[in-house]
């Protein structure tokens, strides 16, 4: 008997990732305890561990951090949050489980971020991104190094305690495009950042800092804050492939980043729900029980609807879990086999 089930979201079919860094024990994943390397770290909603990528090990790596950040309009925080800092050492990778060749789509990654020292950063343009897109996802190269970094979040001092933020295509420093508006030390900001690189086509790139709030979990992001539009894109023709917290540049900033959410549209990586694991087609015996279950994250609390060959189920019968993220169906009939979805 088959139970075929295909999942719908109403917001997103994007296979998204999210890391509040918040303790996954539970469910699989890993502890996140305080002052723990971020690499190594695990929870369900992401394709893999973070895995370290640089050149001087261990060093200065991303760190656990105590505590997180909160940003009015976005589901509240849980757990703890990530430190970054200016070093000549390794980064935090994330695999975004994205094929090679580019994406004819646009790829979000949003975070919660709090800057708590500039010493190290320059009035000048320099090439210190504290994240960045990666094309090669691999987890073991030679020298561990990262070549290439794409849509990279980089900083420049106004004063010892201002800062703007800006981004860019490549690491020509003459390309990097800034937004005008000035930042102080240990505001908690919301930044957005898009990288979109068609095949045979150009790349954009693209940076959010505080969008509106009107605009979480829509369907359409909103006009950026600032685009770089100069230069060519420093990845390779497959894109953005991976996603980087980096402790690899001396004149970096350090500070806190939390929250990360990983997908390709903005509704999900602005608190809309997001999926990220669904059951495969599964053949069960009649008479045995069948458990299906879905991943979601978003804004508390979600509402789950699950649906057979598109009709909404409710509970009763052999039915049970119908409006929850695991369905059960108990003592398997011949007409249960179906195509199930749900809908989050």
């Amino acid at each position: 008997m088959l139970l075929a089930p295909a999942f719908l979201s109403q917001l997103s079919l994007a296979l998204p990732s999210f890391d509040p860094f918040a303790d996954a024990t539970a469910s699989g994943g890993t502890s996140y305890s305080v002052g723990s390397t971020l690499t190594n770290q695990f929870n369900p909603a992401l394709f893999t561990p973070w895995y370290m990528r640089g050149g001087i090990a261990p060093g200065t790596t991303p760190l656990i951090a105590s505590g997180s950040l909160a940003y009015a309009g976005l589901p509240a925080s849980t757990g703890n949050s990530a430190s970054f800092s200016p070093a000549n050492s390794t980064s935090a990778c994330l695999d975004l489980n994205q094929p090679a060749g580019g994406q004819p789509n646009m790829i979000f990654c949003s975070f919660l971020l709090k800057i708590t020292d500039l010493s190290a950063v320059l009035t000048t343009a320099a090439n210190n991104p504290i994240t960045a897109f990666i094309d090669d996802p691999r987890t073991s190269l030679a020298a561990n190094q990262i070549s290439r970094l794409g849509g990279r979040l980089v900083t420049k001092q106004v004063t010892s305690s201002t800062y703007v933020l800006g981004t860019s295509k490549s690491a020509t420093t003459t390309e990097f495009a800034y937004d005008s508006t000035v930042r102080n030390v240990g505001d908690v900001l919301f930044v957005v950042q898009g990288y979109q690189q068609a095949v045979g086509g150009p790349t954009n790139v693209y940076l959010w800092i505080n969008p509106s709030s009107s605009s979480f979990g829509s369907s359409t992001a909103p006009a950026p804050t600032v685009s770089a539009t100069v230069g060519k894109t420093a990845l390779n023709v497959d894109g953005a492939r991976g996603f980087a917290l980096m402790c690899q540049f001396p004149n970096a900033p350090s500070g806190v980043i939390d929250d990360i959410r990983l997908g390709m549209d903005w509704a999900t990586v602005t608190g809309g729900p997001g999926i990220y694991s669904v059951p495969t087609n599964q053949t069960f015996n009649a008479g045995t029980n069948v458990t299906l279950k879905v991943g979601a994250f978003g804004g508390t609390p979600l509402s789950y609807q699950w649906q057979k060959n598109g009709s909404p189920l409710s509970n009763g019968g052999n039915i049970s879990g119908a409006t929850t993220a695991t369905l059960t169906i108990s003592n398997l009939l011949a007409a249960d086999g179906a195509t199930y979805s749900v809908v989050v």
